[in-house]
């Protein structure tokens, strides 16, 4: 999954992009089909050229306010419209708190743990700005609300731990956390976006 497309060309990440791509299609096993799916908030000369490296025989997903319901529909590759039409599904929930730094920790060690609370396996997504950010985070929900973690860890090492994290009861998984081939995926519910900011409080 390549998210904010637009964004990772305009950083100047195309050629690390094409090698990876590159990598992933030439170790991939035999008989084994990936799918790519790419999301761009805007569709710029530069996501065209994303697409061509990464998308092969590929559907377009427009989401548009012309329908009743605003259920994303299908349309050919290159008839896409521009960003000012499109529109959220109506199925999609979205919300957002505004907290002060100090309070950030709490909030969403909280959320993650009522997300998951009485349920036997879990699986969300969390967002972060930085590879620091994800392994602050991991470590703390190691050290803190989910012992199984650390006890994964320290059995199996720090990245197995991650990617059997989902298996735990009351699993997490960051989004910076390496997936294991062949393993079936859990749909994934709810996703989280959260600004780590640990020396410039002014940064909010």
């Amino acid at each position: 999954v390549l998210g904010e497309a637009d964004m990772l060309m305009h950083m100047g990440f195309a050629k690390s992009l094409s090698a990876i791509i590159e990598a992933l299609s030439r170790r991939a096993a035999p008989g084994v089909e990936r799918q790519c799916v790419l999301l761009s908030a805007t569709i710029s000369p530069g996501v065209h050229e994303l697409a061509g490296l990464s998308l092969r025989d590929h559907v377009s997903v427009n989401l548009t306010g012309e329908e009743a319901n605003a259920a994303a529909t299908l349309a050919p590759a290159g008839a896409v419209p521009s960003a000012e039409t499109l529109v959220a599904p109506e199925q999609l929930q979205q919300s957002y708190v505004v907290l002060p730094p100090k309070a950030r920790l709490t909030a969403l060690s909280t959320f993650i743990r009522s997300c998951c609370l009485g349920k036997k396996r879990c699986k969300l997504l969390v967002f972060l700005s930085s590879c620091d950010g994800v392994d602050f985070v991991y470590e703390l929900l190691c050290r803190g609300l989910w012992p199984s973690l650390q006890a994964a860890k320290e059995a199996t090492g720090h990245a197995a731990a991650r990617a059997d994290a989902e298996t735990k009861v009351g699993g997490v998984r960051d989004a910076g956390a390496p997936r294991s081939r062949g393993r079936e995926e859990m749909p994934v519910r709810p996703e989280i976006e959260w600004a780590l900011r640990l020396l410039d409080e002014q940064q909010r």
